[in-house]
């Protein structure tokens, strides 16, 4: 329409209208144009600043629930064997949360069903400490705890140095390990302030 109207302007008999009049005129458009272009640009990019915040606000609330399942999911798996002596399970939602936070933490599934957790911690660039490992009681017995330290030694396949630690009485455990080479280094009474001694297994490369 802008530029129907300059045309227009363009071809009025000089008689008509002064050259100067039209001149101002359509500067004045274009003044106009721009400064609508302008603030059309502007309204968009707030629209867009809009959306990317709502955007991020969904997200935070998504990751922020998802966490919270995933706490309650660590901490029933580690309730299924609090009173195991073999196994030191978090017990409190601290103790859950700094688990969570400084280990890197996996879900064991099967058939859909979450039966439970494997975890490492990076000590050193060439040095990691699997944290835990442990299988709901009903699903024990079956190969999964195998299947998922197969996973995570595939992880950690460049890593020179590999530790953990188990219950001397665990035999099913400690021979789980041993299968994959770790060797027991040391024995440390009261290892976890529980009461309970632990061995402390390595494996190089």
């Amino acid at each position: 329409m802008f530029t129907s109207i300059v045309k227009w302007l363009k071809s009025l008999n000089k008689s008509k209208v002064a050259e100067q009049e039209i001149q101002d005129y359509i500067a004045r458009l274009e003044r106009a144009v721009d400064e609508l272009t302008i603030e059309l640009d502007y309204r968009e990019y707030l629209a867009e600043q809009e959306v990317e915040r709502v955007a991020a606000e969904r997200e935070d609330q998504e990751r922020e629930e998802q966490e919270r399942r995933n706490l309650e999911v660590f901490m029933a798996l580690e309730q299924s064997v609090k009173n195991s002596k073999t196994y030191p399970a978090s017990t409190t939602q601290e103790e859950a949360i700094d688990e969570l936070t400084k280990s890197r933490v996996y879900f064991i599934k099967k058939g859909g069903q979450i039966v439970g957790n494997i975890g490492y911690e990076m000590k050193a660039e060439d040095n990691a400490e699997i944290t835990g490992l442990m299988v709901d009681p009903r699903y024990q017995n079956q190969g999964i705890g195998r299947e998922a330290l197969t996973t995570i030694l595939g992880e950690l396949k460049e890593v020179k140095r590999i530790d953990l630690v188990t219950h001397p009485e665990n035999e099913s455990a400690l021979s789980l390990y041993q299968s994959f080479g770790f060797q027991i280094e040391s024995r440390v009474e009261d290892y976890y302030g529980d009461g309970q001694p632990r061995l402390v297994l390595v494996k190089t490369t």
